[in-house]
């Protein structure tokens, strides 16, 4: 008996409970009294009291027309999400502000505020692809330190002196092959047209390489008087040259080329954003592959001079070639660098088919003691035109110190064929009509330091 006394109780609570359930889904929807139509309910919690509820400055205020509002703790319908039925809040229209009232209140200078960046403003800018070569010119400037090599068949030997048969390399007068680095320029001004729909910009540039001056010497003088032979020609008997006491030799040799190119280079896409060290976003180029495309025409000029003489005791002899090499025609060529922010690396090819309009020049002179032709002299003047080929491929890199200043250095190879060059066309039986030798080729190579700027 005693259990059933202690579950009076519980019955009790439950039955409580069953009536205030009951009553909740049968009570009708009560209007808010007038105190109370300021309130709202949260889902959450207590009424929470909204903006009309607050005290306001003595204003014209508009009486908004009340609307019922009821919190559902479970919808009926379950495709309505649970919260409110009905209108939660009113629309009510703003209070009518004095213009008195807010004079002067945006004349107070707003001070800067940097340490709490907005965090929703747009990231500061390190680096973007919209800086990197951009502007309408732009300028290459660099210093280049060039050595000038031929094919190892142009070597020439023009005379040795003879004492014994075991001595023939010992004392000999050779046309060099390298007569080592000389220093040049190369500057290039371009103009940007303009950028197409596809990222690529247009523009037209010149390019100088050259104020490059090779020279180089070197003589013999016979130990014993009249043992220095040449030997161009060893089967020719030559006054002063055979026979000789002395000989020397001077040689010369320039390169100059202008190039004037249509390029269309691709540009860096769209920027990155990148998380920086000091818990910041910042935007940043893409890194990306770039290549670039060019055409235009070409103008090479390669001028070279040896003044060969000689001296015994009959007299002098001097024998002095000069010769031209002025290349002119159309060239195409191709870029490809990887571009960074900061720094970009890659590799340039050109190639040109060019007219080379050849030329040389020679005087023969072997005069006695008194100024007397030791052998009928000699004035030759011979043109003639071929095709050549000019082309070159650089290594090249740059370090961007601002969007519009750059250090770039690069290592530069240049081949240049079909030419006439002075030490080839020496010879003691020339040819009637005079001819002209010029199937020989040369070979570039030097490294350049420089600037690029773009404005």
């Amino acid at each position: 008996m005693h259990r059933g006394v202690l579950l009076l109780p519980w019955l009790a609570v439950a039955a409580l409970a069953s009536w205030a359930i009951a009553e909740d889904e049968i009570a009708p929807v009560r209007q808010p009294r007038a105190a109370e139509s300021n309130l709202a309910l949260s889902p959450s919690g207590p009424p929470i009291a909204s903006e009309s509820s607050l005290p306001m400055p003595e204003m014209v205020r508009a009486e908004p027309e009340e609307l019922p509002a009821r919190y559902i703790a479970q919808h009926p319908n379950p495709d309505e999400p649970l919260g409110f039925s009905g209108a939660r809040f009113a629309p009510q229209p703003g209070p009518v502000v004095d213009p008195a009232m807010t004079s002067g209140v945006f004349d107070v200078p707003i001070e800067p505020f940097y340490e709490s960046p907005d965090p929703h403003a747009p990231a500061p800018t390190v680096s973007s692809g919209d800086w990197l070569r951009s502007g309408h010119w732009y300028m290459e400037q660099s210093a280049v330190y060039v050595t000038r090599t031929p094919s190892v068949k142009n070597d020439v030997r023009l005379a040795f002196e003879f004492i014994t048969p075991f001595n023939l390399d010992e004392n000999t007068l050779d046309v060099a092959l390298d007569p080592g680095f000389e220093p040049g320029l190369q500057s290039t001004l371009g103009r940007y047209l303009g950028c197409d729909a596809h990222n690529r910009s247009h523009s037209v540039e010149f390019t100088f390489l050259g104020l490059t001056h090779w020279k180089f010497g070197e003589s013999i003088t016979a130990e014993t008087p009249g043992t220095v032979i040449q030997l161009i020609d060893p089967f020719a008997d030559v006054p002063v040259y055979d026979d000789s006491d002395f000989q020397g030799f001077t040689q010369s040799s320039d390169f100059n080329s202008y190039e004037v190119n249509y390029r269309i280079d691709r540009r860096l896409g769209r920027d990155r954003m990148v998380y920086s060290r000091d818990s910041c976003w910042v935007r940043e180029a893409t890194p990306t592959l770039l290549c670039s495309a060019f055409a235009g025409v070409r103008v090479a000029i390669i001028n070279e001079s040896i003044d060969w003489t000689a001296r015994n005791v009959l007299g002098t002899g001097r024998y002095f070639v000069v010769t031209h090499n002025n290349m002119v025609g159309p060239q195409v060529g191709a870029e490809l660098f990887y571009e960074r922010a900061y720094w970009r690396a890659g590799a340039r090819v050109k190639t040109g088919a060019l007219v080379n309009w050849a030329s040389q020049s020679t005087t023969v002179r072997i005069l006695d003691n008194a100024g007397a032709p030791l052998s009928p002299n000699r004035d030759e003047l011979v043109k003639d035109h071929t095709l050549a080929f000019v082309g070159g491929i650089g290594f090249i890199g740059e370090y961007r110190f601002r969007p519009s200043f750059g250090l770039r250095v690069s290592y530069d190879l240049l081949w240049a064929t079909d030419l006439a060059l002075a030490q080839n066309q020496i010879t003691f039986f020339p040819s009637t009509p005079p001819e002209i030798s010029g199937s020989h080729s040369l070979f570039f190579q030097g490294v350049s330091l420089g600037f690029e700027w773009f404005r």
